[in-house]
């Protein structure tokens, strides 16, 4: 039986478009823009034999570029309309295609838009993590809250999380004990509402090294911000065991 995976490309990473080299300035429908990317599916597909392409995502994070570029927000949706068939032909009807953002971006006058790139997909991918701007762990509470205001913002469109998590640092004022109570929460959540919530990823299992953690920061721009330290501290230990493997 074929490994079922989850397979990201990403033409925007978070805060920033990532086009390959020659496309940088160019609308993301523009027909190179869209036949360039074809092409890599189309390479993707015939080299993936072993596996089974259970959801395919174009993109990572990608309201958090279009919050600052609001005005390329059609160009992006037309794009992924011209891929998802292309992709849907190349890895089965059972592969399912998303583009990812984040829940928080869901309550801001981003969501007309997020609406509408969800509407020709297969389902609405999503990160979650209960922090503030200032990267602080909320209480566990807030979970269910805010998962039932997304559901409801997405009305009958499946749904998955393809990164959540709860940091354990102090800094970001976590601990393993909310951490716990977290997962805990999380798959009550799940468990009544299956009928949407289709599939929860969480980030990774093991925390990163504080150099790695330091370098995410830089790719991310807040070295030096007053938010910095409290990043470094959420990333590093979004695992759930310790460097160690505790």
């Amino acid at each position: 039986q074929q490994l079922a995976l989850s397979l990201t490309i990403s033409p925007i990473v978070a805060d920033r478009r990532d086009l390959p080299p020659g496309l940088a300035g160019l609308p993301f429908d523009d027909p190179l823009v869209i036949n360039t990317y074809i092409r890599l599916i189309d390479s993707l597909a015939k080299g993936i034999t072993q596996t089974r392409i259970r959801y395919f995502l174009l993109g990572n994070e990608v309201d958090l570029y279009f919050s600052n570029h609001i005005d390329e927000w059609a160009h992006y949706i037309r794009f992924c309309e011209a891929i998802a068939p292309v992709a849907r032909a190349a890895f089965g009807a059972d592969c399912k295609i998303g583009a990812e953002c984040t829940v928080g971006s869901t309550a801001t006058a981003q969501l007309p838009y997020i609406q509408a790139l969800n509407a020709n997909l297969d389902v609405a991918v999503f990160t979650y993590y209960p922090i503030n701007d200032q990267f602080i762990m909320q209480p566990v509470r807030v979970v269910s809250a805010d998962l039932e205001n997304l559901l409801q913002r997405l009305p009958g469109k499946r749904i998955m999380l393809e990164e959540t998590g709860y940091a354990t640092g102090t800094i970001c004022q976590g601990s393993n004990q909310l951490q716990a109570d977290f997962v805990k929460e999380i798959f009550s959540f799940w468990d009544r509402h299956p009928e949407q919530l289709e599939c929860i990823c969480f980030l990774w299992l093991t925390d990163l090294s504080l150099d790695l953690a330091r370098q995410t920061a830089a790719d991310y721009g807040v070295n030096g911000s007053p938010i910095e330290a409290a990043f470094v501290d959420c990333i590093r230990t979004l695992g759930m065991h310790t460097r160690e493997g505790v």
